[in-house]
């Protein structure tokens, strides 16, 4: 598995798809292409993408199995046998917006559990919040 340099992806549905190796230009890219799509007009709930690539997976010829033969040999029509190869990218985390969300994602999720578990707690005691009181007034018209 090779490593390969850190690269940044910018991508619209509404327009082309870049590739940076600098994060600085791939900012500035993003942000054009911001500014096109607002000029030109776009659809509500259009999105524009940058992207820290992860993982790159690239068709290559595959020599070993060419040495034991080729697809037109077995009767197929292209001219290769091909594989993948991967590589893993050396991103750092560190200034990582999805690392950011997947941070704040996980803080609010645990809060909902902690809130979950102490309304089960005040219910058992017979602890009622006032928001709660008052649905249950409406509910039995009291």
């Amino acid at each position: 598995m090779n490593k390969m340099d850190k690269q940044w992806v910018v991508y619209s549905s509404d327009a082309d798809i870049n590739f940076f190796d600098d994060y600085d230009k791939a900012l500035a890219e993003y942000e054009s292409v911001k500014e096109f799509l607002m000029s030109e007009g776009h659809e509500e709930g259009t999105q524009v993408h940058l992207m820290e690539t992860i993982k790159v997976a690239t068709s290559v010829v595959d020599k070993e199995r060419m040495k034991i033969s080729t697809p037109k040999e077995e009767g197929f029509e292209w001219e290769y046998w091909a594989k993948w190869e991967e590589q893993n990218s050396t991103i750092s985390w560190e200034h990582s917006y999805e690392k950011e969300a997947l941070i704040k994602g996980n803080k609010i999720k645990k809060l909902q559990n902690e809130l979950e578990l102490c309304k089960e707690i005040m219910k058992e005691h017979g602890i009622v919040l006032r928001k709660d009181y008052e649905q249950m007034r409406k509910e039995s018209n009291w």
